[in-house]
């Protein structure tokens, strides 16, 4: 991940390091040091405007520059954030700490772009949904839990999780393998998705074409095509039904900034909402954390490279309909 902070942002952090337990309150305390770790060595950092105003900061900013690792830092890069309100970010997964103008200009730019910006006045809350510090992160999908209060009921729960994002990839081969289960599991997934994004995403979905009744293609579009116009959906979709050769074996759904896991197909609920799958649990990863994103990344650019291969291939039937220009995964070419 990249980061692009204000001086002043980071200012405002060094100053609020809370006290520490007893006397600070483990909340606080859990989110100064995740953010903390974060920008110490776990994102390449882009640090905008700095001004230290005394000894005491500046002996926490020579520890930020120090000790890095892999991640890299860049100080007073004066490169424009953003261009009429739309931010000119390279990689996908940027987040951005930046100081404001006025409120005018902060909902502008809120509004335009499918990025995370946050300013001084809400950095640590966005921190906060970003790395999923305070969240569950396993879910179980089960009718009958035994620990009822740990499990996702409904696709609807998907908003505490999601956050703004420009691109998605949906990963799943079965996902349509069920027509009557689509309205309660992809359509509402779809849903969510576009309910989180100001802005209009692309979507790739890679599917595989089935065993022994084989999907159509065209009809499916069609029908995608059909479920985009009545939900309204902003989005540019792109349609992948792969062969056994380049079948992906694992479940997920990508956004910028956050990945979701699952050890069975997506077909969760049946159409009154009750769980169809045998048991299986549902997991959110923020790509905040390196080992994740790496992981994240292996999938998507073996994705990647299979739809390339399948473009190459001379075929009557074609795996791929529909366009769009995915960063998740163009973002290796």
């Amino acid at each position: 991940m990249e980061t692009i902070i204000d001086g002043a942002i980071l200012l405002d952090f060094f100053k609020s390091q809370p006290k520490q337990i007893p006397f600070g309150t483990e909340e606080d305390n859990l989110i100064w040091n995740s953010f903390w770790s974060y920008i110490k060595s776990k994102t390449d950092l882009d640090v905008r405007n700095y001004k230290p105003d005394d000894i005491f900061h500046e002996a926490f900013f020579k520890h930020l520059t120090t000790g890095r690792g892999d991640s890299k830092i860049v100080i007073g890069n004066e490169s424009p954030i953003h261009k009429e309100g739309v931010v000119l970010a390279k990689k996908p997964s940027t987040f951005y700490c930046i100081n404001g103008d006025d409120e005018s200009n902060k909902e502008i730019v809120e509004n335009n772009n499918g990025f995370i910006i946050s300013f001084l006045n809400n950095y640590k809350k966005q921190w906060e949904r970003l790395s999923l510090v305070n969240h569950n992160k396993t879910l179980s999908v089960r009718e009958d839990a035994y620990i009822k209060s740990n499990t996702l009921k409904s696709w609807d729960e998907l908003d505490n999780y999601l956050t703004k994002f420009t691109d998605a990839v949906i990963v799943d081969n079965y996902i349509f393998s069920h027509n009557d289960l689509i309205p309660s599991n992809f359509e509402k997934i779809l849903v969510q998705l576009n309910k989180a994004t100001p802005i209009k995403f692309n979507l790739t979905i890679y599917t595989f074409e089935g065993d022994k009744t084989k999907l159509n293609g065209s009809i499916l579009m069609r029908k995608l095509d059909s479920i985009i116009e009545e939900h309204n959906i902003n989005c540019n979709i792109q349609l992948i039904i792969a062969d056994r050769k380049v079948k992906e074996h694992d479940r997920g759904i990508f956004t910028n900034y956050l990945r979701i896991k699952s050890g069975d197909s997506f077909n969760y609920f049946d159409s009154q909402g009750r769980v169809k799958t045998n048991g299986t649990d549902i997991a959110f990863a923020s790509m905040t954390e390196p080992n994740e994103r790496a992981a994240a990344m292996n999938v998507l650019y073996e994705v990647n490279e299979n739809i390339k291969y399948l473009k190459e291939r001379k075929v009557l039937i074609p795996f791929i309909y529909g366009e769009c220009d995915n960063r998740l995964l163009t973002q290796f070419d």
